[in-house]
């Protein structure tokens, strides 16, 4: 097999033993808080996965595509505009469909293999017979209903960890383009466009590359041209190889291309995996690498190891090491100096103490509440921007069709396509930075506030201690706002929520990276408008024209809802992430009161042998840092090297 992550997978496997033996080791110091949140990191690096999204027209042999990957022919191909649904693919056991419906309430339908084949690929409706068409209708209803269809099967390349994403093919002005490129590719690890040699980067491919697809998202696109059989010579595979890398020079400085023959590679799998091969797929046999398929692996699989990987793994280690030099500077550094140093009449001190931890805990549901406000408010603001702009671009779109309406109906849908495409996009990011900014306010406001009360408790307790206490140079409140101090300044746990939130439509297990892995009820209405110009009276112009004010008010109606769960999902996040943090800082305070008093006419010989566990649990804290920060060093060189 030509597909394989198992550098990633030792990489995972060290990281994960650091986590556990962090976690152990934080518990074991009566740091629970601190362990949850480190075994939260390992849970998730525990169910992590690659998710990769497949994207095409209809007719560049998507299916064929996939099913070569896989090495077995799982999804039926010739998928017409009026039955694609959305497939989630990942391993299993045994085999297993699952139907997902948009009504949340629907429990999931398994189905068997055959079932799933008649749904997506049915028998085509006959012009005229009104019965037929009525089926068919039906048929084109049900799916949609669908939001997707999950497919587990016990198949080699699914099993490295990979979870692939089957969009529905598309077209100029299909909904389901912008929910690809804005939902679906942000959120995956890799997005494979499936092109033809035949037809190589038609205009509407263009325009998915050039005006919909985001900047952030260039560098995770693969390129498989295919139909490598259909062309004769080497010659002419080089001519349209040059030939896609010149068009596309202007938006893909470097583009990873491949030319496949998804056909022939599928039957070299089959054949490979044991497969008996009959009729005339048995006389279409190449070898597997004359196929272009592995090739393409080598370069997928090199890229999610050392590029993705990396990033995945990153995170929970930059975290951990995090945790481990908060632990050392200040719960290890508080507990040596508090069994070291002699401090009169502490119990009065501490109980004196007391009052201005409960004041610091009411100023800061207070900072909270505010919080609250000031982000409902922000939430109000952008979605009255974001309706008059999705009001706008429904203008455009129908300027742009009235404009146009002398042209083919096809060249319609271009130029329509053509104007609304960038608009959307920009939309996108607009409303992303809208959001950040919004959250990223709030919180500033927030942090100034606690930050004030923990420099007054931090006094308070160098009061108790006496100057021995370490008075740190940044608070654990502080966020880093100045993003050229960024990298030399010590950044706090409130930038680990800022990160997130600003992550949040970037990463399939982020804040609201579980939400919207769905095209969306979007999908059903460009299923009922393309059905009823199939076989629908009416001149196809005017009804394309009421069919794009239909979609364009769906849409507004989608989006507000959609921007409405978002900023839910987000601020829930924030909210519950500055509590932990918060509660975690006045719980380590009450540790640090507690120990004071347990410390309190300690006998020599029990003091060190506290000195020695503290030491000994250094020491241990020491040796994770280290650990972990090699690792770190290495993945990231790595991926240097890679990339050069």
């Amino acid at each position: 097999m030509t597909f394989t992550l198992n550098e990633y997978e030792k990489n995972r496997q060290e990281v994960l033993n650091q986590l556990s033996q962090l976690v152990l080791l934080l518990e074991e110091m009566g740091l629970l808080e601190q362990a949850d949140k480190i075994g939260e990191l390992k849970d998730d690096l525990l169910n992590e996965y690659f998710q990769i999204a497949v994207v095409g027209e209809f007719n560049r042999g998507k299916s064929t595509f996939i099913n070569a990957l896989l090495g077995s022919r799982l999804l039926p191909s010739a998928n017409k505009p009026t039955t694609a649904i959305l497939n989630q693919i990942t391993f299993a056991k045994e085999p297993e469909i699952e139907l997902h419906y948009h009504n949340m309430a629907r429990k999931p339908e398994q189905i068997s293999e055959q079932q799933f084949h008649d749904l997506v690929a049915p028998i085509e409706p006959i012009r005229g017979d009104r019965e037929s068409e009525r089926q068919y209708e039906a048929h084109a209803n049900k799916l949609a209903e669908i939001s997707f269809a999950r497919i587990g099967y016990p198949l080699e390349f699914l099993k490295e960890g990979v979870l692939i994403i089957d969009t529905p093919g598309t077209n100029d002005l299909d909904a389901a383009r912008e929910q690809i490129t804005n939902n679906i590719i942000p959120k995956s690890d890799a997005a494979i466009l499936v092109l033809a040699a035949t037809k190589i980067l038609s205009d509407s491919e263009m325009s998915l590359l050039r005006d919909r697809l985001l900047s952030n998202d260039i560098q995770k696109i693969f390129l498989v041209v295919n139909f490598k059989d259909r062309l004769l010579t080497e010659m002419e595979q080089k001519k349209v190889l040059e030939y896609a890398a010149d068009k596309l020079k202007n938006i893909i400085s470097s583009p990873r291309l491949f030319l496949v023959s998804t056909k022939f590679a599928l039957n070299a799998r089959r054949l490979l995996n044991g497969e008996q091969l009959t009729g005339k797929n048995a006389l279409d046999v190449w070898d597997i690498e004359d196929t272009g398929l592995p090739e393409f692996e080598r370069a997928l699989a090199e890229f999610l190891q050392f590029e993705r990987g990396a990033v995945k793994l990153q995170r929970p280690i930059d975290r951990a090491l995090k945790q481990i030099r908060k632990t050392l500077e200040e719960t290890v550094s508080f507990e040596k100096t508090a069994l070291t140093v002699s401090i009169q009449d502490v119990m009065q001190k501490v109980e004196a103490f007391k009052p201005s931890v409960q004041e610091a805990k009411v100023k800061t549901r207070d900072a909270l509440n505010a919080m609250q406000m000031e982000l409902r408010k922000s939430e109000e603001d952008i979605t009255r921007w974001h309706d008059s702009a999705l009001r706008n671009i429904a203008d455009q779109a129908l300027a742009a069709f009235d404009r146009h309406r002398s042209m083919s109906v096809e060249d319609i849908r271009r130029k329509v396509e053509d104007t609304v495409a960038p608009l959307e996009r920009d939309l996108f990011n607009e409303r992303k930075k809208k959001t950040g900014e919004a959250f990223k306010a709030a919180l500033g406001k927030v942090s100034k506030i606690l930050d004030e009360e923990r420099l007054k408790l931090q006094e308070g307790m160098s009061r108790i201690i006496g100057n021995e206490w370490k008075e740190y140079a940044s608070s654990e409140f502080a966020i880093v706002l100045d993003q050229a101090a960024a990298a030399s300044a010590k950044v706090d746990f409130f930038d680990e929520v800022l990160t997130d939130l600003y992550g949040a439509w970037d990463n399939h297990r982020g804040v609201i990276g579980k939400i919207l892995i769905g095209t969306g009820v979007v999908l059903t209405h460009m299923v009922k408008g393309l059905f009823s110009w199939l076989f629908g009276g009416v001149d196809p112009k005017q009804k394309m024209r009421d069919q794009l004010t239909q979609q364009y008010q769906s849409m507004r109606q989608e989006k507000k809802s959609q921007l409405q769960n978002e900023w839910k999902g987000m601020e829930q996040f924030a909210r519950q992430e500055v509590n932990r943090i918060v509660q975690d800082s006045t719980n380590e305070l009450e540790r640090q009161l507690q120990t004071l008093q347990a410390n309190a006419g300690l006998e020599e010989t029990e003091t060190d042998r506290k000195m020695d566990i503290i030491n000994r649990r250094e020491k241990r804290l020491q040796n994770i840092e280290r650990s972990l920060s090699d690792l770190l060093k290495t993945i990231v060189d790595k991926q240097m090297k890679v990339r050069v």
